[in-house]
């Protein structure tokens, strides 16, 4: 997600998201279901008159799914 104005991490915390992490211009949401939260992510740009421009969804990378799964096996 990228905006032109800057948003406050913990306003952006929705129900559904386990971690938001701004990278540069852009925010990162980590989240089960991604189709959640879009439409709470577009709201909230109307209502903060903060300017959506662009919008991704990207699956867990291989990193991440190992990182996940060794610490399944660490339990």
């Amino acid at each position: 997600w990228v905006v032109k104005k800057t948003a406050d991490l913990n306003e952006l915390k929705f129900e559904g998201v386990t971690t938001v992490k701004k990278i540069g211009d852009k925010f990162r949401f980590y989240t089960e279901k991604p189709e959640d939260i879009i439409p709470l992510l577009v709201q909230y740009s109307r209502n903060s008159r903060n300017k959506i421009i662009s919008l991704n969804t990207l699956g867990p990378s291989l990193e991440d799914v190992f990182v996940k799964l060794t610490k399944s096996e660490e339990k």
